[in-house]
């Protein structure tokens, strides 16, 4: 789970049901009012209302993360915004443990059997969680690790991005990847279609 992502469009969703207040500890009140209050005065997280809305925002929470991580952090009769606390807690704490893993897993990539797209679209999803955290990797390094440990047969595209002027950014790299993965597939049916010609069109033998 990338935390940043889930984050943000937790955020959007609470801002967009206007309930995103409970994502924070409520705001205690000013001097001033609470001076103008009398002592039967609820506070606010004991009003119907907000704990109405608190339960929504949590019953959200749960519903968006994984059950591991769900048995992690649940705790009974705890404020949303504490709940989110505690997500952050465990995701933050194991943040260095986290970009070493990942940064791992980025040099040492293989595309396997993989389609060429969805090669490019783990690397991606690896680039994204590492600068998510704080943990940018320089372009020039990106493209070589995606270079790297392809298959011989794109031998050619990787010795004619090696030779070029510059480095091509990793977007040009994935798009001149993503051509010659369709070029390869491209020639291998049309060697496959001649092949099942040639064989049809054998002329018959007699004995």
């Amino acid at each position: 789970m990338n935390y940043d992502i889930w984050r943000e469009l937790f955020e959007i969703r609470c801002i967009g049901y206007g309930v995103v207040e409970h994502l924070a500890p409520p705001v205690q009140p000013s001097s001033t009012s609470t001076k103008k209050a009398t002592k039967n005065t609820i506070p606010i997280m004991e009003t119907a209302i907000w704990k109405l809305n608190d339960s929504i925002v949590k019953y959200w929470l749960y519903g968006t993360i994984s059950l591991p991580l769900l048995h992690l952090i649940f705790k009974k009769q705890t404020p949303a915004y504490e709940v989110l606390e505690t997500t952050e807690k465990v995701f933050r704490d194991n943040k260095n443990n986290k970009v070493i893993q990942l940064d791992n897993e980025l040099r040492y990539i293989t595309i396997g059997d993989s389609f060429m797209v969805d090669y490019c679209n783990h690397v991606k999803a690896l680039i994204d969680l590492l600068e998510n955290m704080k943990a940018k990797v320089p372009e020039i390094n990106l493209v070589s690790y995606m270079l790297n440990e392809l298959s011989t047969k794109y031998r050619h595209i990787v010795t004619t991005i090696g030779h070029q002027r510059s480095v091509p950014s990793f977007c040009d790299t994935q798009s001149m990847l993503v051509i010659e993965y369709q070029q390869l597939v491209q020639d291998k049916n049309r060697t496959a279609s001649i092949s099942h010609f040639e064989h049809s069109s054998s002329p018959v033998q007699f004995d």
